[in-house]
């Protein structure tokens, strides 16, 4: 028998061994962000999550959301996600950033800035080295139009 999202429950007429099962939920704005974390930036804010979580609180021009799956400080407009691009040979290079183990991350690339993103990697869990960093690496692209990005997404 499933009594639904209750603050509390009186069992009543208890007659021998019963078994209690109690599943519990993050509260989530509808993008996704939990409430702890908007809380945890600004208490202020948590009369409205929602808008708290479609918000530039710091003039970065990035939304609470995307700092909080990119793992920066929405209150602080230097914190940001930030790619590091270097050349490992004259045929591979190196793209290293700041990783979080609970977020997956995505390698997309496209040719010139006017079609569709391509996984070239999909869904890595965050695999941080002893500094907090994490790197693709990829053969240089014969295309000389070519971009990348860094997906992130929670599992």
């Amino acid at each position: 028998m499933s009594v639904g999202a209750v603050s509390s429950y009186q069992f009543t007429n208890v007659t021998g061994d019963h078994e209690i099962e109690a599943v519990f939920a993050a509260d989530l704005t509808a993008n996704g962000v939990p409430h702890w974390w908007l809380n945890a930036q600004n208490p202020a804010r948590a009369a409205d999550f929602e808008a708290a979580s479609l918000a530039d609180h710091d003039g970065d021009s990035r939304f609470a959301r995307e700092e909080y799956l990119a793992g920066s400080d929405p209150r602080d407009a230097s914190s940001f996600l930030e790619v590091e691009l270097s050349k490992e040979t004259a045929t591979v290079f190196n793209l290293r950033f700041v990783a979080s183990p609970d977020r997956l991350y995505s390698l997309q690339r496209q040719a010139g800035l006017d079609g569709a993103w391509i996984d070239v990697v999909s869904r890595v869990p965050g695999q941080p080295d002893g500094e907090g960093q994490m790197t693709f690496q990829r053969t240089v692209d014969p295309d000389p139009q070519v971009f990348y990005r860094v997906k992130v997404e929670t599992p």
